[in-house]
């Protein structure tokens, strides 16, 4: 467990230019969290381009929409985790009803299993259906730990909430975590404070997040 090291990304799109920038950083690191894949099942073997050193477990949001037949408009969500393939025998997905989590769970001789999940929550457009999605898809992923009770936890991903905002979504996800234990991480000092910019509009924001539960000593 010791020296782990976790990426967590929204890719807006699994594009060239991200699959590039994630080859060019990739080796630094023993797990990716990723959200926003705009990936099928079907082309879900792109995230295989990123690095033959990573096994991939992906969750598609486009199912559905797939299926119904009509294709207009474009991809949209999704959520994946890369794991260092020399992990790959310890490594176990955790099945997710929902394509908002994908989640994982690592095996590791003498300590307790690591649950890892890669999140993609609602988008902040203060309606009363988005934070009843948003509800909706905290209940799912507390049902998942649930599950792993004795294990430790690390959850990635864009919460689409600021920590320090007065969204109503803010309070679900600190009540997750005083119920689970879990600790939500502040930036480092002297770190950039945001995670998402545009810098069209001017607008940074903090939406990004990792909490989690480590047994020390």
């Amino acid at each position: 467990m010791a020296g782990l090291c976790f990426l967590s990304l929204n890719c807006h799109g699994l594009s060239d230019d991200v699959v590039s920038y994630l080859y060019s950083i990739i080796s630094e690191y023993d797990f990716v969290l990723l959200q926003e894949t705009w990936l099928s099942n079907f082309n879900s073997h792109t995230l295989n381009n990123i690095s033959d050193d990573f096994i991939h477990f992906h969750n598609s949001a486009m199912e559905t929409k797939l299926r119904s037949g009509f294709l207009t408009g474009r991809p949209f969500g999704g959520t994946a985790i890369l794991v260092r393939r020399c992990f790959a025998d310890k490594v176990s997905v955790v099945p997710s009803d929902n394509p908002r989590i994908t989640a994982v769970c690592c095996a590791f001789s003498g300590q307790p299993d690591l649950f890892i999940g890669s999140v993609y929550m609602p988008w902040n457009d203060r309606s009363i259906h988005q934070l009843d999605e948003y509800e909706s898809s905290m209940g799912d992923l507390q049902a998942l730990l649930d599950s792993h009770r004795g294990c430790m936890f690390v959850i990635g991903g864009d919460w689409n909430v600021d920590k320090d905002g007065c969204y109503a979504a803010r309070t679900c996800v600190q009540r997750f975590c005083s119920v689970k234990n879990l600790c939500w991480l502040e930036p480092t000092h002297n770190s950039v404070k945001f995670s998402f910019h545009n810098d069209v509009n001017g607008h940074f924001s903090l939406v990004d997040h990792f909490v989690l539960f480590i047994l020390c000593g």
